[in-house]
């Protein structure tokens, strides 16, 4: 039965790691994890996070990029959440052990985060492994040594560490367990050598994930219930009536948790860990942006799963809740297989032109659009520079701050694009938020611009200097049948996101978008009024 379920657990999170397209926070780790040492740690000195991680994931994304198949890049974390099945042997009850297999298996965090190249899998075990260290077993030379070398991978591979281990330390002393309290402090040693750089990490890496606490605490303690908050890159959000079911599964959870605790000192440590790291996290969102719902709850999920199906043997009431939480997490898991899974706008934007563009050519990214634009050319698959716009991104590719273009921004897009001459073209990788009439005027006066690409979240323009243009509907960017043959050629290379069967209808049957038009217009228009005043 158990490696039954074991083995539908495996599929399951093998084929979200195949199927599903890379996202930003996993570009960003591809791009990081290429990195000599040296210059990622100056990277990191702009962005946030320790760099554990991205050394680990080095043999992976090599093995990803000789393999031609970024997904490889996932198998660190595949790897490290089917490590959290083992433990389940340690389950004195065959019933508990069942009840923990099952729970794991179904849970939608933990099944989104073994697909997902990001550091939080690798956290959740060993943070797992840390609990049974400090809290179960007698002390020895072993166990302590073990427990200091935990807590400090813990703290160089993720900061959500810092208020576990924090929660821990409090859990021991209120547990009298001062050996173990004394191992903890000597792997927070390991990582003092880091608290430099912490300290100037800039807080706008983090700016986004801010939110009111109360939606992050009911959306916790939903995902303790077998639902919470998926973020949409992974499949979600799942729908409202299934959290909200989640959160008062939850709520029952904690009361027979808590029942069970009285007779059972591991499921109580178990459960208390769990509660006082996520109010840790809570408290620490009112200093900081820390809390992140579907983020910052897997770095005590096993923990809590295991305190739950220790307390599901206790009685009727205990097993039923328990019953109910695997519902849930089954139907959210099978929501998520069943999510669409499309490429993301910038991926796809980046692979079309990457198609298109030479080595006279240049790409002016902006926002997202930046860092899959920088990986590609790094990796040699896009063959023309790449000019990131505002000028600061080329500082800290994984974060970007959600503001209109600057007049300085906007300078350095003019200085860019004085240098062209002749037909070298110039491919604009932008939000349609970014197209301003500002932005189209200058275009406009300097050259000729065509849409290749638009979608709501996504617009690629490629520029040519040449005379000044109004941009009139339809004109072409290079003739007609360059542009067929582009497209033939594209198509045939069998790129399965098929950007480039799209460029091909955009380049040879559509004339300017519309997002491009209405600005121009617009721009046009401002600038007749001030010529007649």
């Amino acid at each position: 039965m158990l490696w039954i379920l074991v083995a539908a657990a495996f599929v399951a999170r093998l084929a979200l790691l195949i199927v599903r397209p890379l996202w930003h926070d996993e570009i960003f780790t591809l791009w990081a994890s290429r990195l000599p040492s040296s210059r990622l740690l100056e990277v990191l000195r702009q962005d946030s996070g320790p760099p554990l991680f991205y050394l680990v994931e080095k043999p992976f994304v090599r093995l990803a990029e000789m393999a031609q198949s970024d997904a490889l890049a996932r198998l660190l974390p595949f790897a490290a959440v089917l490590c959290l099945f083992v433990p389940a042997r340690r389950l004195s009850r065959e019933s508990a052990r069942i009840w923990f297999v099952v729970l794991a298996a179904g849970s939608p965090l933990l099944l989104v985060s073994a697909g997902e190249a990001r550091a939080y899998g690798l956290l959740a075990l060993l943070d797992f492994a840390l609990f049974f260290l400090l809290f179960r077993g007698e002390p020895s030379r072993g166990r302590l040594a073990g427990a200091a070398a935990l807590t400090a991978l813990a703290l160089w591979t993720h900061y959500l560490a810092i208020l576990f281990v924090a929660a821990c330390a409090l859990l021991l002393i209120v547990r009298r367990r001062f050996l173990c309290l004394a191992a903890l402090c000597v792997g927070m040693l390991a990582f003092l050598p880091w608290i430099p750089v912490l300290t100037v990490q800039p807080r706008q890496a983090t700016s986004w994930m801010r939110e009111p606490l109360g939606d992050s605490l009911l959306a916790f303690v939903s995902s303790l219930g077998g639902a919470g908050r998926i973020p949409s890159p992974q499949g979600g959000p799942l729908p409202g009536i299934l959290v909200t079911i989640g959160l008062l599964v939850a709520i029952a959870l904690l009361v027979a948790v808590a029942r069970a605790g009285r007779q059972d000192p591991e499921s109580a440590d178990a459960a208390a860990l769990s509660l006082l790291t996520m109010l840790l996290v809570l408290a620490a969102s009112l200093l900081r942006p820390v809390a992140f719902a579907g983020r910052s709850e897997i770095a005590i999920l096993p923990i809590w799963l295991w305190s739950v199906s220790r307390a599901a043997t206790a009685g009727r009431m205990a097993r039923w809740v328990t019953a109910a939480s695997v519902a849930v997490g089954a139907v959210a898991a099978l929501l998520l297989m069943a999510a669409p899974k499309p490429v993301p706008s910038s991926s796809r934007a980046v692979a079309l032109v990457r198609q298109l563009a030479t080595r006279e050519d240049r790409v002016i990214a902006t926002a997202a659009f930046y860092l899959p634009a920088r990986l590609a050319y790094d990796r040699g698959t896009l063959a023309a520079p790449v000019t990131p716009i505002p000028r600061e991104l080329a500082s800290h590719p994984g974060w970007f701050a959600q503001a209109p273009l600057s007049r300085e921004d906007l300078q350095a897009l003019d200085q860019a694009l004085a240098t062209f001459s002749g037909n070298r073209r110039a491919f604009l990788l932008l939000h349609p938020f970014f197209l301003t009439p500002e932005m189209v005027q200058r275009l406009a006066g300097r050259g000729r611009s065509e849409v290749l690409f638009e979608r709501p979240d996504a617009l690629v323009i490629v520029w040519t200097s040449g005379p000044a243009s109004a941009l009139p509907k339809g004109a072409p960017s290079s003739p007609a049948k360059d542009k067929r043959t582009l497209g033939r050629s594209s198509e045939e290379s069998g790129d399965p996101s098929r950007v480039i069967g799209q460029g091909k209808r955009l380049l040879s049957e559509r004339s300017p978008g519309a997002t491009f038009r209405r600005a121009a217009a617009t721009a046009l228009r401002a600038s007749r009024v001030a010529g007649s005043t």
